[in-house]
């Protein structure tokens, strides 16, 4: 029995029992705090999480945004640099597809060799397989000495044989006005469609000019009919 100065006395046990409660809401405020700060972290980390989100939103927008605004005003200067491209885009297109019209022997290999070539370089050939081949070089003027196994028409030029596609692409980029076209006479070994041996021999590009003058155009050596780099 614990004698208080008041005069009343409190019992032994009922501080005990006192000292105990005290301690248990003590504990249970600590517990509360601790689980207040847990719960402000997660509120936190949810905040930081969805401000991500929206600042990665709002930067997609701003992307989508010019992107349009460049599209839907040519005039200003994103307009103006997303049309050029388109323009530059198209006009690559439009450079590199160059159609030709190839006329040949239906069991010709070579003939078909020579137009995957020309396909790789951006050439689309529409092949056109024929028995009468000497009527076709005749219309177009080949000189019987300078023809070949096969005859491909671009506009008003004609190629005649393995003509390596850099050689016909650059001869249609200057466009001559006195030549109606170039050829390979006959099948030399390395050229386009005719490397299937692994033998590669020198030749000669020639330009026919109107009027049935023939010249060398451009000597391809072995080197470069290995390779395939005429320039």
């Amino acid at each position: 029995m614990l004698q208080l100065n008041t005069g009343y006395s409190v019992p032994s046990r009922l501080i005990t029992l006192l000292l105990l409660v005290g301690l248990m809401a003590g504990c249970s405020d600590e517990t509360s705090k601790k689980e207040t700060l847990v719960s402000d972290a997660k509120v936190s980390t949810t905040k930081i999480s969805k401000a991500k989100v929206v600042e990665n939103n709002v930067a997609k927008n701003k992307t989508a945004a010019v992107s349009q605004v460049a599209l839907a005003r040519p005039g200003s200067m994103f307009g103006a640099v997303a049309v050029v491209s388109a323009v530059a885009v198209e006009a690559s297109e439009d450079k590199k597809l160059t159609s030709i019209t190839v006329y040949k022997s239906p069991t010709c290999g070579c003939c078909s060799l020579w137009i995957d070539h020309l396909e790789k370089f951006g050439f689309v050939a529409d092949a056109k397989n024929t028995q009468n081949l000497s009527t076709i070089k005749s219309k177009y003027l080949i000189p019987a000495n300078h023809q070949s196994c096969h005859t491909g028409v671009v506009n008003d030029y004609v190629f005649e044989g393995h003509v390596p596609a850099p050689i016909m692409q650059k001869f249609l980029d200057e466009n001559p006005t006195d030549a109606i076209g170039l050829t390979v006479p006959g099948m030399p070994a390395g050229s386009p469609g005719m490397d299937m041996s692994g033998r590669y021999a020198a030749y000669d590009v020639f330009v026919m000019k109107k009027g049935g003058k023939v010249e060398v155009y451009q000597h391809v050596t072995a080197e470069q009919s290995k390779t395939k780099k005429y320039y």
